[in-house]
Parts: C-alpha cells; sequence; structure tokens
C-alpha cells in the first residue's frame, strides 16, 4: 500500500541502543515512512505501556516528533498517535 502512494519507507529500520560508547542492544523500528513518521504494528488485545514507552523510545532516539502505534486485535485495529514534544 505504501508503495502503491509513492511514500517513502524503510522496513525493519536498525536502532542500536549505546551506552558510553558500547552497544547495549539492537532494536528495529517496523516502519519508517517519509524519514517523518514511525509506525509500530502490535498483536494484542490492549496498549501496554512498554509497547507506548517503546514507541516514545524510538521518537526519542531518531529525533522524530510523530509515531503511530497499529495494534492488530481479535476485534479490529486500534491506532494510536505518539508525539515527542521536545
Amino acid at each position: 500500500m505504501l508503495k502503491r502512494m509513492n511514500l517513502h519507507f524503510t522496513e525493519q529500520m536498525y536502532s542500536p541502543i549505546y551506552f558510553k560508547g558500547e552497544l547495549l542492544n539492537r532494536r528495529y523500528l517496523d516502519f519508517l515512512i517519509e524519514e517523518k513518521v514511525v509506525v509500530e504494528l502490535k498483536k494484542n488485545e490492549f496498549y501496554s505501556i512498554q509497547h507506548i514507552e517503546q514507541t516514545k523510545d524510538y521518537l526519542v532516539r531518531t529525533n522524530l516528533n510523530l509515531a503511530i502505534l497499529i495494534n492488530f486485535t481479535f476485534t479490529g485495529v486500534r491506532t494510536k498517535r505518539i508525539v515527542n514534544i521536545p
């Protein structure tokens, strides 16, 4: 769908976590769209604090302002907008 809309996107974008110059962990953003919006996909009935905090962390580390958390549930799809206000 993103290709059909001619939107530039990166799937599974690598986002390393460093502390004092040492690699601590590796994370992957599900999608980065137009180098402006992080999109995270989850499968759960409810949003968890961990999912929201993880998405906020992606925004801080990428210095971006907007993320969309998409949650696939048994009853449908839910979306949540997450904003990074510096």
